[in-house]
């Protein structure tokens, strides 16, 4: 499926933090997500997470080899934002 992203919906928006996956069946949106911001002008910061699945924020107790890497990088695109 393709989707159509309209850039003027996209362009002016602050700068995106976008966390991907392996084994996210959302990965493929969360690609296209990222891609469509940096062409609307927005900065992202994209990240993927390898051997992971959905979802891996609100189990961390569960995948906690992603879920400390994750809040890091979190952290670190808040500090940058706000800096």
């Amino acid at each position: 499926m393709t989707y159509v992203t309209n850039p003027l919906r996209l362009s002016g928006l602050p700068p995106a933090f976008v966390a991907i996956s392996e084994f996210d069946p959302l990965h493929d949106d969360g690609d296209r997500y990222a891609t469509a911001l940096q062409d609307a002008g927005v900065e992202v910061e994209l990240q993927r997470y390898a051997g992971q699945i959905h979802g891996i924020f609100w189990l961390s107790g569960a995948c906690s080899q992603a879920f400390d890497p994750l809040v890091s990088d979190l952290a670190a695109a808040l500090k940058k934002a706000l800096a």
